[in-house]
């Protein structure tokens, strides 16, 4: 949103300097979301992979285009879209799939934000090829705090739950203290008999 605001145009006076981040952050964006599904869902870790390498490359490509303006950049974009759409396609199928399989409210959780992404990623998308830079903008502005938000209520979720099983554990070392003192009680109080007995 910021590298795409006329602000910073304004400020800096830099058009082609904020043209080149603005691109290369968006270049950039799927490639912690890839690296982070890769985690989320195991046994795809090759394809997501495969899908980072062609982030990489098109990253690679936009930069060198950037410098030697060999190739249309609506071509580049172009190409980037189709890639993020695939992913996207790739996420929300297995994530259904994970999620039918594992029941787990924090994966539902970190779908929902894959879902909320994927339809203002696709709303962007019609914006951009309107021309409609502002909306563009927004949209993908909503679609990534949505992002955010529901994987922050992942994480809270997860940190509640670990909580709560360092709370059982402390409960059952306590419990495994006293089993332990009342057995030597036991023990002692049987040898004290056998003693007084004599």
């Amino acid at each position: 949103m910021m590298t795409d605001s006329k602000l910073l145009l304004l400020v800096t006076q830099k058009t082609e300097l904020v043209e080149l981040i603005s691109f290369l952050a968006f270049f950039s964006l799927p490639f912690p979301l890839l690296g982070f599904t890769k985690i989320l869902m195991p046994g795809k870790e090759k394809m997501f992979g495969k899908l980072q390498g062609c982030f990489w490359m098109m990253a690679v490509i936009y930069t060198v285009n950037y410098m030697t303006d060999l190739i249309p950049v609506t071509a580049v974009i172009v190409a980037e879209h189709f890639f993020m759409v695939v992913t996207i396609i790739l996420v929300l199928y297995y994530g259904a799939y994970h999620i039918r399989e594992h029941k787990n409210g924090k994966i539902l959780r970190v779908m929902l934000g894959y879902i909320t992404f994927s339809i203002f990623s696709i709303s962007a998308f019609a914006f951009f090829y309107k021309g409609d830079s502002i909306r563009y903008s927004v949209c993908y502005m909503i679609g990534i705090s949505g992002l955010v938000f529901f994987l922050m209520n992942a994480a809270c979720i997860a940190l509640y739950e670990q909580m709560e099983k360092s709370a059982n554990a402390a409960v059952y070392a306590r419990m495994g203290q006293t089993v332990i003192w009342t057995h030597c009680f036991r023990e002692r109080m049987k040898k004290c008999t056998k003693i007084n007995r004599k």
